[in-house]
């Protein structure tokens, strides 16, 4: 959550309690087989809707067995993020 470097929530603190801003996310990802029953996850997270300077962390999560799992924390500091990652096996969403 140290997003400014400077192990202080300052930043969330400016955002989201005493700022107005409410962020607006569009997801896209795509998936490609990697061989070997792995997986190459990649995809963009566009923010919209606050100040240029908003920063943010957000949770991805994906779905195997019927059950929610965490693949990370993105860290949201641009307006458009691209994000890459490994996924270890096939995908149900």
């Amino acid at each position: 959550m140290d997003l400014e470097g400077n192990h202080r929530l300052d930043w969330f603190f400016r955002q989201y309690v005493y700022g107005t801003g409410i962020p607006r996310y569009e997801f896209h990802y795509s998936l490609q087989d990697a061989g070997g029953g792995k997986f190459k996850l990649s995809g963009s997270l566009k923010r919209s809707g606050v100040p240029a300077n908003w920063m943010d962390i957000v949770p991805i999560f994906g779905e195997n067995n019927g059950k929610p799992a965490r693949l990370g924390l993105l860290r949201v500091t641009q307006a458009t993020t691209r994000w890459m990652s490994p996924y270890p096996r096939t995908p149900a969403r």
